[in-house]
């Protein structure tokens, strides 16, 4: 059944549900997004719902489970993901019609405004959250896949020389691997995902937070997959006139997040770096 069906069917339907089922009803029709991007208990604690009472209007609608009902919205969003395809035709008839000098342009202010917006003066104090849970972890594992790993990267790189509890979450030889083995509450996981999102990096998102894990989501929406179960949300500005987006907000961000934890790291991380120097230099690293 297809999304506009499905829809269709809830309308329809409405009248003859119950009370509790027409409130979950009304969040399906008002919010398809939010039911194509999270896990049933999340549709139901944001319509105010049991879950028990989605799987009801799931059955009452004629499916034989909610991941029935839940698929035409994913298929919708899917349908509504960006083909590079288009956006890079786009963008050659624009340089063809403006010239490239005004597409340069564009893409100059476009990515001035990404870092304005995502590193906003009055965003200080959420920047300041994701820097105090950071700060108590015991360990910080560090997500970013496809697109967003040179900003995952970034992270971990600049971090390592100043603080040695990081984890890459690269995924090279293996998903859920030996590197998330006893992981707990203590730890915290700083993740990046800008659309079209990544499945894995939800799927290795929701792994940890369900370990008990506090999320820092570096994302572009709060209906992002990653930021519904995010202890704190940086929201970044992806904005681009490119046929792909652009990443400079996000690494924006994760400068500014470095700055901040190195600024308030302490002795202890002026002896991590100085260990650090004296490695570098004995393997020569730097010209």
């Amino acid at each position: 059944m297809s999304y506009a069906e499905t829809r269709q069917r809830l309308i329809d339907s409405f009248d003859d549900l119950t009370p509790q089922l027409q409130r979950a009803a009304r969040f399906f029709i008002d919010h398809p997004e939010e039911v194509g991007l999270v896990s049933m208990r999340a549709v139901a604690r944001a319509a105010g719902v049991q879950p028990a009472t989605v799987s009801r209007l799931a059955r009452a609608l004629g499916f034989s489970s909610y991941d029935g009902l839940r698929e035409p919205f994913r298929d919708r969003l899917r349908g509504d993901a960006p083909s590079y395809e288009d956006h890079l035709r786009d963008l050659q008839q624009r340089i063809r019609t403006a010239g490239a000098e005004a597409l340069y342009d564009e893409v100059r202010e476009r990515d001035v405004a990404n870092v304005a917006n995502t590193i906003a003066p009055d965003r200080y104090d959420v920047f300041q959250r994701a820097v105090d849970v950071i700060a108590a972890s015991r360990r910080v594992y560090v997500l970013g896949l496809r697109g967003a790993y040179s900003v995952a990267f970034f992270f971990h790189y600049a971090y390592r020389l100043f603080r040695d509890n990081s984890q890459l979450l690269d995924l090279r030889g293996g998903f859920l691997d030996e590197r998330l083995r006893g992981v707990d509450d203590g730890d915290c996981l700083l993740v990046v995902s800008l659309p079209p999102y990544t499945q894995i990096t939800k799927d290795v998102t929701d792994f940890l937070v369900d370990a008990g894990v506090r999320s820092i989501a570096l994302t572009d929406s709060d209906l992002s997959p990653v930021a519904r179960s995010a202890s704190v949300v940086l929201g970044v500005s992806d904005e681009s006139p490119s046929f792909f987006q652009s990443f400079t907000g996000a690494h924006a961000a994760t400068h500014a997040l470095i700055t901040l934890l190195a600024a308030e790291a302490g002795v202890d991380a002026i002896s991590v770096v100085k260990e650090t120097d004296a490695e570098l230099a004995r393997i020569s690293a730097y010209l």
